[in-house]
């Protein structure tokens, strides 16, 4: 699973950054993160999160602070990890789950159906 989490249309908030790599390394037992300092990418942070022997989450934020992207090899994981970047998104804001190809894009929000967006990007 790959995907993206950004507003639906661009906004002016951003993720706090120290608050999200501190909820990153007490959320994550195997983890490893690395500030992104060159100005030609379009990121400034990057993860590695080992679950368990077979399952991780890389991913990384968005120079922009409103946007992650992150990749996968379980989309329950990928779901489970999807609604925890969401808690440092306005509540009130409209944010979407989405692919890289815009093919697949969905609402995530505390309604969001864990079915939908498994079977969606399976």
């Amino acid at each position: 699973m790959k995907a993206f989490i950004s507003p639906y249309k661009v906004k002016e908030w951003k993720i706090n950054k120290s608050e999200f790599i501190e909820s990153l390394e007490k959320g994550f037992a195997k983890i490893e993160i690395k500030q992104i300092n060159n100005e030609n990418r379009k990121f400034c942070l990057e993860w590695s999160i080992k679950i368990n022997d077979s399952i991780y989450i890389e991913g990384m934020l968005d120079k922009t602070l409103n946007c992650v992207y992150f990749e996968t090899n379980d989309v329950e994981w990928g779901y489970t990890f999807s609604k925890w970047v969401r808690k440092f998104m306005p509540k009130e804001e409209e944010i979407i789950i989405y692919d890289e190809s815009y093919d697949i894009v969905e609402k995530l929000d505390e309604n969001t159906n864990k079915n939908i967006i498994i079977s969606k990007f399976s």
